[in-house]
């Protein structure tokens, strides 16, 4: 569930005059706040994504189960939705509730890469791959899968104790709902199992 992905930091500014950097940097906040501010797309919410129909609740206004439903077009005839039943035992806090609050991941850090020295790259690339997995560590690298947060200060951390520090460690930023944590009540689909048909030879 996320709006069309806006990139607001682009290519390594870290050669650039200082003038420019200061340039690039409002250039990027304002674009970030153009993304925080984009208006909810339906067509973004994943199928799977568990929506609430929950009357008074006071978390609505801010909850992206009440905001997707709300959104919902008139030809999606059948929702995953949550049970009402299961909503009238809530008493107090919600497990479900799922901010609308945008984070801003980022996609990318050859830049982090490429400024290492030759001494410290493998350490560099064996920590990754330890902290990230092998495949994660490729895809997230070039971009491919996103960063968040946490794994962005992970990433920044682990290059200035080797040394690298710089203005930006990270190729490229997008903002997004967050929904990687979230319960999203998937649907589970059983194999049938069918009985083995045995053949019987004639003798």
């Amino acid at each position: 569930m996320a709006p069309k992905h806006t990139t607001f930091v682009g290519p390594v500014i870290s050669n650039l005059p200082t003038l420019s950097v200061h340039l690039w940097n409002i250039i990027n906040t304002i674009n970030l706040k153009k993304a925080m501010e984009e208006p909810f797309d339906y067509s973004q919410v994943p199928f799977t994504f568990g929506m609430c129909a929950a009357e008074n609740c006071p978390q609505a206004s801010t909850c992206l189960r009440q905001i997707a439903l709300k959104h919902a077009p008139v030809n999606k005839v059948f929702l995953p939705i949550m049970n009402p039943n299961h909503i009238k035992g809530i008493k107090e806090k919600c497990d479900y509730f799922c901010s609308n609050e945008k984070v801003r991941y980022a996609k990318g850090f050859m830049c982090t890469i490429n400024a290492l020295t030759v001494r410290v790259a493998n350490t560099f690339r064996y920590r990754m791959i330890g902290y990230l997995g092998r495949k994660n560590y490729y895809l997230k690298r070039s971009g491919k899968l996103a960063l968040t947060p946490a794994e962005q200060q992970w990433i920044i951390n682990t290059a200035k104790e080797l040394g690298v520090i710089q203005s930006e460690y990270f190729d490229s930023y997008i903002v997004e709902y967050s929904l990687g944590s979230l319960v999203q009540f998937p649907f589970q689909v059983k194999k049938r199992q069918f009985p083995r048909r045995e053949t019987q030879v004639s003798p």
